[in-house]
């Protein structure tokens, strides 16, 4: 996998819809980019926030259940621009025991901000 966003056609019809962010250990997690406004759709997920700029590797913000989100948290990251922030879920576990180990290898990684893939 190559560091950082890929540019290429789909890229620019579907930006960073499937990805990966990687761990510590370099283990690959598969992430789905959703709205900010769809944040309460997916209430047993992890959540990866990342600040997001034109031409720069997303910078990791944030990695967490969304359950774990405070509302006031929640309600300022809605009010956000979309261009400013990433939200990317990981839907492949429900299992927290599981959750709890992925969001410790995500958070542990101080360069998960460049090791975003595009898949699809």
């Amino acid at each position: 996998m190559q560091n950082g966003p890929e540019k290429t056609d789909r890229h620019n019809t579907l930006p960073n819809r499937f990805c990966y962010w990687k761990g510590r250990d370099n283990q690959p997690y598969l992430f789905t980019r959703i709205k900010s406004q769809d944040l309460h759709s997916f209430q047993d997920c992890i959540l990866l926030i990342s600040k997001e700029a034109p031409n720069k590797a997303p910078e990791f913000v944030w990695v967490g259940r969304i359950e774990d989100l405070t509302a006031q948290m929640s309600n300022a990251l809605t009010m956000l621009q979309e261009n400013t922030l990433g939200f990317y879920i990981h839907l492949l576990t429900s299992d927290k025991e599981n959750q709890q180990d992925i969001i410790a290898n995500l958070s542990a990684n101080q360069t998960c901000c460049t090791s975003l893939k595009i898949v699809a």
